[in-house]
């Protein structure tokens, strides 16, 4: 089965997101002046809203060959599509079959395409067309939009599902020959198909992955269409040619005419015949996710190379979609989603302030978040995990000691973060959403003698606390009774921290860090002084 990565799967709707923020409501239009009602399109029953359609005619010019516009009504008011090189939304007003953009504006997105002059011509003279748009509607089979003057700019037909190959559906591949030459040394590229898109890792950057962009037709007589191929924009330097192979890899994606399938080969071929691409199938292995759950993980080497003498980074599975860890420096939340020997971190957030920490450390750091977040793979086995990366790069792990259940009694702890849920349409669980300590401020947790106390921040507090197996179970907390005016806020995060010690129903450690979890989604992270 394949993954979707947040940095492939959602980088469109990311990018769309950002642009298409500022789009205003709709407005209301009345009938368009100086349109006869013979001039428009047949009214029709029929509801645009999910449907999707590709241009056929753009002021009676047929579009450029092998570059689709496509045009969406994903919701009420509301139109998207992809233009030939950017991805476009629009809010409209229609009033019966009055059309009119609001306020005559389209968002798009800024991509600098390698396209020809024509397709970008063609771009613009589309936008144009919307923004005119006066009158539209249904002939036959057709979507119609009609300027002022009663002339039709625009037509529409239906888009229809892709063909598919079952031969490619639901693949993953990686490149081995790109116009007959092997891969720059220490670069890798992928490719994906599923459920009738495809993305993956061109060298540098993510690609596919839209409700346009990275569209594919297959049909079992071997025949293979990309029409559009979306890319990310991060420009890397090492190894040197690694962004002009790229360009080519690309390129090569969207001249692709032909294909076959051999065994664990994949050859594709352009409409010269040639072959340009030649892929391996990736390699699958039998893993359960089920697994890694309640699992606790140290690195023990990045590519081969060991970290940094004397620091710490450590990785542990809560349940199916929570991670946590310490990242060298401080604390990190995530989520994440493993199916068979996929896996992807979806979202990350860092907890704690940066202490005691060498700016080395603290680069160390921001490279192993990064990586996370390129992760496609991994594998358990011979007393290891292995977690692969689109990039190519593998990281060994160790167990921790197995200590989900450990015992609380004798323990000290230091409260480093408050976290809650949010839920965010789009994001396949909810996020794990962290809140540091004020500054200058400390809560504390001793658990001795079937007691929890310390320092909630200003006043000292006690609890009698229950343990049984990982349920724990904390009585309303007791606690001095002083006022501190600072730092502000001291005092709301205090009886914070109290409320949430009292829902507290269950706890675990994993390794340095201690979750005292809610029933509700929430809970305190406290942690244990490690080597750094």
């Amino acid at each position: 089965m394949l993954h979707s990565r947040q940095t492939t799967g959602t980088f469109i709707a990311l990018a769309l997101a950002i642009v298409l923020a500022a789009c205003g409501g709709p407005g209301q239009t009345a009938g368009p002046p100086g349109v006869s009602r013979d001039a428009r399109p047949t009214p029709s029953a029929v509801n645009l809203d999910g449907t999707e359609w590709v241009l056929t005619s753009l002021n009676s010019h047929s579009p450029v060959e092998g570059w689709a516009i496509t045009l969406d009504f994903p919701d009420e008011n509301y139109l998207q599509g992809h233009a030939g090189c950017n991805y476009y939304g629009a809010r409209y007003a229609s009033d019966g079959n009055g059309f009119n953009l609001s306020e005559g504006r389209i968002d798009t997105t800024d991509f600098a395409c390698d396209v020809p002059d024509s397709v970008m011509q063609q771009e613009a003279a589309y936008f144009e067309a919307l923004r005119i748009a006066a009158v539209y509607g249904l002939i036959d089979d057709r979507l119609v939009f009609v300027n002022a003057a009663g002339e039709t700019i625009l037509a529409f037909t239906m888009q229809e599902e892709p063909s598919i190959d079952p031969a490619l559906e639901d693949t993953e591949w990686v490149l081995t020959s790109l116009n007959g030459r092997s891969l720059l040394e220490g670069t890798t590229i992928t490719l994906n198909f599923a459920a009738g898109f495809l993305e993956g890792f061109a060298g540098c950057n993510a690609y596919g992955g839209g409700r346009d962009s990275g569209k594919y037709t297959a049909a079992d007589e071997g025949i293979l269409a990309i029409p559009a191929v979306a890319i990310t924009a991060q420009d890397c330097h090492e190894p040197e040619g690694v962004m002009q192979q790229e360009a080519d890899y690309v390129k090569a994606l969207h001249d692709a005419a032909a294909y076959r399938v051999t065994d664990n080969r994949l050859e594709i071929e352009n409409g010269a015949g040639e072959t340009t691409l030649v892929f391996r199938r990736k390699e699958e292995l039998s893993m359960d996710p089920r697994d890694l759950l309640g699992t606790a993980w140290r690195l023990l080497s990045w590519n081969g190379d060991s970290l940094i003498e004397g620091s710490t980074i450590t990785l542990a599975f809560h349940n199916e979609v929570q991670a946590s860890g310490h990242a060298g420096c401080r604390g990190y939340v995530a989520t994440y989603q493993a199916s068979d020997d996929d896996i992807g971190f979806h979202w990350f957030a860092m907890t704690g302030p940066y202490e005691h920490c060498s700016e080395a450390l603290m680069e160390q750091e921001g490279q192993y978040t990064t990586v996370l977040g390129w992760t496609t793979d991994y594998r358990i086995g011979e007393g290891q995990l292995e977690i692969l990366t689109a990039r190519g790069e593998v990281l060994v792990f160790e167990p921790l000691p197995e200590d989900a259940n450990a015992s609380l009694e004798g323990t000290a702890w230091t409260l480093t973060a408050f976290i809650e849920e949010k839920r965010v349409e789009g994001m396949p669980t909810p996020l794990l959403m962290p809140t540091d300590l004020l500054a200058e401020t400390e809560i504390m947790a001793t658990f001795e003698d079937s007691t929890v106390s310390g320092s909630a921040g200003c006043n000292s507090y006690r609890a009698a606390y229950a343990v049984d197996g990982s349920s724990l179970n904390v009585e309303a907390p007791a606690a001095t009774e002083m006022a501190c005016l600072s730092p502000a806020g001291v005092m709301e995060q205090e009886q914070r921290y109290l409320g949430f010690l009292r829902d507290v129903t269950t706890h675990r450690i994993h390794g340095n860090q201690l979750w005292l979890e809610t029933g509700d989604g929430r809970a305190l992270v406290l942690v244990q002084e490690i080597d750094r």
